[in-house]
């Protein structure tokens, strides 16, 4: 109880532990000091496919609560069969559990500050390296569907690998061909990566 107490305490600037009533509260508050909050929930791994659909029902019925506007999510919270051999499979099967969550971000679209109605945004996090060109594909694929023309969307990309930067650049020509044929943007978010440290030693 001791550690877990210290372990609460010292993460507490930026690990909110509560139930949705006290992460409502946390939303609400950082409004009237004009932030706004992008929810990532902890607790990357999976214990099988059962755990990947209650992750699945986790997101949408965040999308689904007025309140968040804006959620983060791992490819590995979705699907617990990652494969890079079997890339393929592995790419359609993320994209058929990133489906109903794009959905659900365009079906519960809230009024923003200019009074427009506006999507929600679901952000694509970066994880172990050997996952890039895995989640760079799903992002692609999903978003080229019929469906998701309208719908902005975002990927982080980790500074410290050096293949973003080619990977950005193809990221880059993707948002443009979307803009150019009357689609949505994307959005990349530039991060430093917190799995460095992890693979830097491995």
């Amino acid at each position: 109880p001791i550690i877990k107490y210290y372990l609460f305490k010292q993460s507490s600037g930026y690990v909110l532990f509560g139930e949705d009533v006290t992460l409502e509260e946390r939303i609400r508050f950082n409004a009237t000091q004009s932030l706004q909050t992008n929810v990532n929930r902890v607790g990357e791994l999976l214990l099988g496919e059962e755990d990947a659909k209650r992750r699945i029902a986790r997101y949408i019925k965040d999308l689904e609560n007025p309140e968040i506007k804006c959620i983060s999510i791992k490819i590995s919270t979705i699907y617990s069969q990652i494969s890079s051999i079997g890339f393929e499979e592995t790419v359609e099967k993320l994209v058929q559990r990133i489906t109903p969550i794009y959905a659900a971000a365009k079906a519960n679209p809230f009024i923003n500050s200019k009074g427009e109605k506006q999507y929600k945004l679901v952000n694509f996090d970066m994880e172990e390296y050997r996952d890039l060109s895995i989640t760079v594909e799903v992002f692609k694929r999903a978003l080229s569907l019929p469906e998701f023309h309208d719908l902005k969307a975002g990927i982080a990309l980790q500074a410290y690998l050096p293949d973003s930067f080619e990977v950005l650049k193809d990221i880059i020509e993707f948002g443009k061909k979307r803009i150019s044929e009357g689609k949505s943007p994307v959005r990349v978010r530039v991060v430093k990566g917190a799995n460095m440290d992890m693979e830097s030693f491995e």
